[in-house]
């Protein structure tokens, strides 16, 4: 593995959900608690902010050009994001009145256009993985979740991998590509005993998964087939929270990473909040799916 560099220095509270548009070389993630989608161009090293109305838990791109799907507190919406417009898509999903943490957290679409979206309810573990289909119908793929989190598909289709942190378990799920339903959920990486609880994560072209390691300073590599860690990327900041794939050839990680407001915390680790990029030895991403938002 090659030397991990910082990109941005402490710009988020909370990083979360890179997604890479190899057109405009551009990162996009989200900083939740900010409230901002933020973008970086690669290639020029431009930086840019949208304020969001309220705590932003992932984003999406569109088919549709300058269009993003975000996941907004308990709300969907359309983001125009030449015009930074939000419209309003689906509102009010699930009840977030009880307590202040119930919100979205993290989301992907797949192939075939549709956006998974994860609640989070650490108090009660109400929270849902939906899906959100073409059509904006909404359906609850997974109940009972305390925090929703990494979701990837395989290459091949045939599954689709899936977080929900304190559980201690990355489930795997056989996947139907043609309707989007998942069913036979297996425990394929148990975690419960590593430092650390696992995040996002993203899956390579080979099949094996990249998984960020909140409160584990690392990005874990495993093999989907076996659940066996094969590799590391050691990260100077304590709660790495997600990764993805971009570059001109897909063979950069990027990292996102928790910075908050621990000022002590900040002290000890100074580059907490920053976005790091490492060059990988033979790995390579997938192109990001997009939601069929017409």
């Amino acid at each position: 593995m090659n030397k991990l560099e910082v990109v941005l220095k402490n710009i988020a509270d909370l990083g979360e959900g890179p997604i890479w548009d190899s057109k405009k070389s551009t990162l996009y993630f989200v900083d939740i608690n900010g409230c901002k989608l933020c973008s970086y161009n690669y290639k020029n090293g431009e930086y840019n902010e949208i304020s969001t109305p309220g705590r932003i838990g992932a984003a999406a791109m569109c088919e549709n050009p300058d269009k993003f799907i975000c996941a907004v507190e308990n709300n969907l919406y359309i983001l125009n994001a030449k015009s930074k417009e939000f419209t309003p898509s689906i509102e009010n999903i699930f009840d977030s009145s009880n307590s202040k943490e119930v919100r979205f957290n993290d989301g992907k679409c797949d192939k075939n256009g549709r956006f998974y979206i994860g609640s989070t309810d650490f108090d009660d573990k109400n929270g849902n993985l939906y899906r959100v289909d073409k059509d904006k119908n909404i359906i609850v793929c997974e109940e009972k979740v305390a925090c929703s989190n990494g979701i990837a598909f395989s290459g091949d289709n045939k599954y689709m991998y899936y977080i929900d942190t304190p559980s201690g378990f990355l489930w795997r799920y056989d996947y139907d590509f043609a309707t989007g339903n998942i069913e036979n959920k297996t425990a394929l990486i148990d975690y419960r005993d590593i430092k650390g609880g696992f995040d996002g994560m993203t899956i390579d072209k080979d099949g094996t998964l990249w998984v960020a390691i909140w409160g584990g300073f690392a990005v874990n590599r495993y093999d989907a087939i076996t659940g066996k860690k094969i590799d590391v990327v050691e990260v100077p900041a304590p709660n790495v929270t997600s990764c993805e794939f971009g570059g001109n050839n897909l063979n950069i990680l990027f990292i996102t990473t928790y910075g908050g407001n621990d000022i002590n915390m900040r002290k000890e680790y100074p580059l907490a909040g920053s976005l790091f990029a490492v060059e990988t030895d033979g790995a390579s991403g997938l192109e990001c799916n997009k939601f069929a938002f017409a």
